[in-house]
């Protein structure tokens, strides 16, 4: 039976590969396709909560490239998606690239179109404040969980000169003390972590 996954799981997978694909320098499809993948993986390890050891890494990778060679949704706009993770898993990477890239410049060209009718508000320039709290967190303890950096991040908002971010229980969501910037929710930390670990992780190679 194939595994369905929702909407939102794919739109965020969808979401991280547009941005770390846009980034990586230019290369083969096959190397960059390794790239994606690895991505993927270590993004569902954090997920699961499954990132300390070698076993771990093994058992939530298995359960990631099974779940990807079997992906089913009934959304339309996540069939091109779909394609491109099953093209990555079973050995098809050039062409698994060569659609993810038309797919993305396409995606692009909407978003684009779509800011040029639009009168939205400008986007903060800053990161987001949980970000800056997050990397604090990670960088003294880089192994930390999603669950280890939730206790770690509410212990901080308790501290009013510290913290840039508090905790409501009721919103289930880190509130931003400058009014600027959204709501972020707590099933979006592994979001955060993974981000966070990515960019000490560039940092220390630049070092």
């Amino acid at each position: 039976m194939s595994k369905m996954r929702s909407p939102e799981e794919l739109q965020i997978l969808w979401m991280m590969l547009d941005i770390e694909f846009m980034q990586l320098k230019p290369a083969t499809h096959e190397s960059v396709a390794d790239q994606v993948i690895e991505q993927i993986l270590w993004k569902e390890r954090l997920k699961n909560g499954l990132e300390t050891t070698i076993e771990d890494h093994h058992k939530s990778d298995s359960a990631t490239i099974a779940a990807l060679k079997t992906m089913d949704t009934n959304d339309p706009k996540l069939v091109v998606i779909e394609k491109v993770f099953r093209q990555l898993v079973t050995d098809r990477r050039t062409d698994a690239m060569r659609l993810l890239k038309a797919a993305i410049e396409n995606k692009f060209l909407e978003v684009s179109v779509r800011q040029q009718k639009s009168a939205k508000a400008p986007r903060p320039k800053k990161r987001h404040p949980l970000s800056s709290m997050v990397d604090s967190i990670v960088e003294k303890k880089p192994e930390t969980s999603v669950h280890d950096l939730f206790k770690a991040l509410l212990a901080a908002s308790k501290v009013t000169t510290e913290s840039t971010c508090t905790y409501s229980f009721e919103k289930a969501a880190f509130i931003p003390r400058d009014t600027k910037f959204k709501p972020v929710p707590k099933s979006n930390l592994s979001d955060y972590l993974f981000r966070s670990k990515q960019r000490i992780k560039r940092a220390n190679r630049l070092a």
